[in-house]
């Protein structure tokens, strides 16, 4: 009653109660695949079943239904970078070929369909490996003019993406 709390005391008391139940769902709950999320390739598209599973990070992914996907497109360096995707784990250096599907029913001018997937890459759609991934960054909408400085804080982004790494890829982001 009649204090007055800094903005970085209320950031401080959400950080640390986001950073306890992270800490919860990996030590305590466990990390992988808690049930459904199963992957598999019919003719030409990739089907996930609807599950739940914990990242590493603590953050919890999940399909309420069944995913189709039709489409791929490359998941580059213009992509949040996370070390695993690189060689020896160096964020500076050469990232391994990763390829992010899209979901049947969304335009992305920049996807091609997954019928194109062995032609296009080189590459035999049964010899990937699919990863679920929580794809996290910050934007800050901070807009101020020479009349306005409203500050609107940032916006934190958090998109689950279903990734492809080839089978030999994958041991260097083990």
């Amino acid at each position: 009653r009649d204090q007055v709390l800094t903005h970085d005391q209320l950031n401080s008391i959400t950080d640390y109660l986001d950073d306890h139940n992270r800490l919860t769902r990996v030590n305590l709950l466990g990390v992988g695949i808690a049930c459904g999320l199963r992957v598999s390739l019919q003719g030409d598209t990739v089907k996930v079943s609807k599950g739940a599973g914990i990242t590493t990070d603590g953050d919890i992914l999940y399909f309420n239904n069944d995913a189709i996907f039709d489409k791929f497109k490359l998941y580059d360096k213009s992509k949040p970078a996370y070390a695993p995707f690189y060689m020896n784990g160096d964020t500076t250096g050469e990232m391994i070929t990763v390829y992010e599907l899209v979901r049947q029913g969304t335009v992305d001018e920049l996807a091609a369909s997954l019928n194109q997937f062995n032609t296009q890459t080189g590459s035999a759609l049964g010899n990937m490996v699919s990863v679920l991934f929580m794809e996290s960054y910050k934007t800050d909408r901070d807009i101020c003019s020479g009349t306005d400085c409203d500050n609107l804080g940032q916006d934190c982004v958090n998109s689950v993406k279903l990734l492809m790494v080839d089978k030999i890829a994958l041991a260097s982001m083990l």
